[in-house]
């Protein structure tokens, strides 16, 4: 086994998943920066090393091609941009967590870094409006849709100014561990942050149109480039896009300081996921509940005795 994390929490589930499957478990470091290495690692390990440096050269080009854009940004002109995640847009990252990194490299200033160091959490609207971010980038549809309506979040400066985003995350969220399709999200954020300020002479209505425009290309693209069909789960009309649902009954809830382990037995095996504290919170999950394994996976592994 191979471990490359900052995260004890990610080696403590890759130790578990390993000991419980008698498989070999590789953790490769999520960090943004280390995207090029990560391919190139993979390519070595999966024998497939020109596919690899292909993908690794264009990560190398968009890392170094947004390095080059925001050198010049001063602290004081970056954009400060809130991530609002959750139907509520709530949640959101703190400094140090691996889903606010890339604020940094697309020149913007995570406003939630000033409430302490970690992953995830649940923040107050109070705590929002004090901030009063320039930028907001809603990850939930549901939010995006009743923030510029919302009598409390249109005090918000990125509300009046018109400066809401919604992140597309299709096949995976832009805040993921990073994927193939994430280089080209860093730069389409990179065009959000430096618009984010107004430029005279253009109304930010326009911006954000066009930028919203930008965005909803890219997630169809990346939409139909990766989803073939739909399963069906079986609770009112929902589909959702991941191949395999799988039901069984929660036998464990453990939290961390911001994730949680969740074992649900199905059909005698465990199946163990690693989610955030909120999410447990949010639905409500504890032993002897009923719930749903949501396999979404670009690879199924084969193990042999």
């Amino acid at each position: 086994m191979r471990l490359r994390s900052r995260y004890g929490t990610y080696v403590s589930l890759a130790n578990h998943v390993q000991e419980q499957t008698k498989i070999p478990y590789v953790l490769l470091d999520g960090a943004f920066a280390k995207t090029p290495e990560v391919y190139r690692l993979l390519g070595d390990l999966l024998g497939v090393k020109e596919r690899a440096e292909q993908l690794a050269q264009y990560a190398d080009e968009t890392l170094n091609g947004l390095a080059a854009r925001v050198v010049s940004i001063s602290e004081a002109n970056r954009p400060r941009m809130y991530y609002g995640g959750g139907v509520n847009g709530l949640e959101t990252g703190l400094a140090g967590s691996i889903n606010m990194e890339v604020l940094d490299k697309v020149g913007a200033t995570n406003v939630a870094a000033t409430a302490g160091t970690g992953g995830i959490t649940k923040v107050s609207i109070e705590q929002v409006l004090a901030w009063n971010p320039d930028v907001i980038l809603a990850l939930d549809p549901a939010f995006y849709r009743a923030v510029v309506a919302d009598p409390v979040w249109v005090s918000v400066k990125a509300v009046r100014d018109k400066r809401t985003y919604l992140a597309p995350n299709l096949p995976y969220g832009w805040s993921d561990a990073p994927t193939r399709g994430q280089p080209a999200d860093r730069r389409a954020l990179a065009d959000v942050a430096a618009l984010s300020k107004a430029v005279p002479g253009r109304p930010a209505r326009r911006d954000a149109r066009f930028l919203q425009a930008v965005l909803r290309h890219r997630a169809a693209a990346r939409r139909a480039a990766r989803f073939g069909n739909t399963s069906k789960i079986g609770v009112a009309n929902m589909k959702i896009s991941a191949r395999n649902v799988l039901k069984g009954k929660i036998v464990d809830v453990t939290k961390g300081a911001t994730t949680a382990h969740v074992q649900i037995d199905i059909g005698g095996t465990i199946v163990t996921s690693s989610i955030t504290n909120a999410a447990v919170d949010d639905l409500k999950l504890a032993p002897g509940k009923d719930a749903y394994a949501v396999v979404k996976a670009t690879d199924v592994m084969i193990g042999v005795d």
